[in-house]
């Protein structure tokens, strides 16, 4: 085990976000020994953003109430850029952190994170405003992010001025969360993969958890060496645990302690999942083995690690990790969503479209003949005919920040029937030839 050690930032950090790094402890103040929050100390110490729909850093925000006897609510990301009412657009469900007893999508680190967040990877995010503990215990966080989706699934985003001229791709959705946000990710996931037959339209298409909150009675090497990290300690996660999890339970509760139910068994239907873990972060043992038990059950799973970072570092928007960080979201978006919906396709091909032609796996052809668009709403079918094919194809458009990506459905003709034998012509007998002479001699016969 390693020792203990005061934990300075090991990233180069603007003093801006030093600051903020400084006063994050803040929220100390307002946890009480027996378990409680005082929430008008934490309402003088947290800074809270108004919904704007107006373009801010590049998207438009608004809040919609999705039950308000419980204040459940979403706060809406939508990117302006009008060039995105053209397509279909992904949608990344969003569980924000804070222990289950802190923060709101208003929180103003958490609006500039999915601003950013959609911004970057030209999606819709809906962000979650779900109860909090200690006043809600487990399991009222999971049913009110799970609560969301089904709204989500079942129309109600018609009622929701700011996506009425927008075609969402819920078949192409994912879910993302930090910290216990990223926790909730997991369990809302297990949930919808249990019951998929049960879901209209949405397709979870992935799973981002950056640096989720998970947990045990056990202490982990990392938990002891950071045990003096900023932002958050072991000695606070116990606290959360205590105010989330049931009273007559300790760490080793399913909530918190995953990693038995995923030995037990996982669904097939679970979505590939991409895990988030800071070198600097008393959890990164807890992360590190969630990603392991993932991948020892066969699950598509990437893990990304930055040494250097520190719990919750993509809320500080100048270091380079957060950066680089938004480039993994935006490629795990592209590269999973894109391939949900090839995999979703009955005899599909996926084509790129090319200022020449076409490339088809590796190898490029050129069309002949004059194609012929059809734009129907957002979709756009390609009809065309490839001489080297002999057939008729029709292509279908998806437009994503990596480029123009077409989708070929079609029934394959059935192979020619096979050639008959040559029948043998039927032998018949050389016709004899009589040559008959003038003289005296015998006729003769020639074949």
């Amino acid at each position: 085990m390693g020792s203990k050690q005061s934990i300075q930032p090991p990233m180069k950090m603007p003093w801006k976000d030093r600051l903020l790094l400084s006063l994050s402890g803040l929220h100390s103040l307002a946890r009480r020994r027996n378990g409680t929050v005082n929430r008008r100390l934490l309402s003088l110490l947290e800074s809270y953003v108004a919904a704007n729909p107006k373009p801010v850093s590049g998207v438009c925000t608004s809040d919609f109430p999705i039950d308000s006897s419980r204040n459940l609510y979403v706060r809406i990301f939508v990117p302006s850029d009008p060039s995105i009412q053209a397509r279909l657009i992904p949608v990344i469900v969003f569980f924000h952190g804070g222990g289950f007893c802190f923060h709101s999508p208003s929180s103003q680190p958490y609006d500039t994170l999915c601003r950013r967040i959609s911004c970057e990877t030209s999606a819709v995010v809906v962000s979650v405003n779900y109860r909090l503990a200690p006043e809600h215990k487990y399991p009222a966080a999971y049913d009110d992010c799970t609560d969301v989706l089904r709204f989500l699934d079942s129309e109600g985003t018609r009622s929701i001025d700011a996506l009425s001229n927008l075609e969402l791709d819920f078949g192409n959705c994912f879910l993302a969360g930090d910290s216990s946000g990223g926790n909730i990710v997991h369990h809302v996931a297990r949930r919808w993969a249990a019951s998929t037959q049960n879901w209209k339209k949405i397709k979870l298409a992935g799973a981002i958890l950056l640096q989720p909150f998970f947990g045990g009675e056990e202490r982990t090497e990392s938990e002891i060496r950071l045990e003096r990290a900023p932002i958050i300690s072991p000695d606070k996660c116990d606290w959360a645990w205590k105010t989330f999890l049931p009273d007559d339970a300790n760490r080793n509760h399913e909530a918190a302690h995953v990693f038995d139910s995923i030995k037990e068994g996982i669904k097939e239907e679970f979505p590939p999942a991409l895990v988030v873990v800071g070198g600097f972060d008393p959890l990164h043992d807890w992360q590190i083995r969630y990603y392991e038990a993932l991948k020892e059950k066969g699950k598509q799973v990437r893990l990304v690690e930055y040494p250097d970072a520190l719990h919750a570092f993509y809320v500080f928007p100048k270091i380079s990790d957060t950066a680089k960080l938004m480039e993994e979201i935006n490629g795990f978006k592209s590269t999973s969503g894109t391939k949900t919906r090839t995999e979703n396709l009955s005899h599909s091909v996926c084509f790129a479209c090319t200022s020449i032609g076409w490339g088809f796996q590796g190898t490029h052809r050129p069309l002949r003949g004059p194609p012929l668009f059809v734009i129907d709403g957002s979709h756009v079918h390609l009809h065309t005919f490839v001489p080297h094919m002999h057939t008729s194809l029709t292509y279908h458009v998806s437009m994503s920040p990596d480029g123009v990506y077409f989708y070929l459905e079609y029934t394959p003709p059935p192979p020619p029937a096979p050639a008959s034998p040559p029948v043998p012509e039927p032998s018949v007998p050389p016709t004899p030839v009589i040559v008959i002479s003038d003289s005296d001699d015998e006729g003769i016969i020639l074949e």
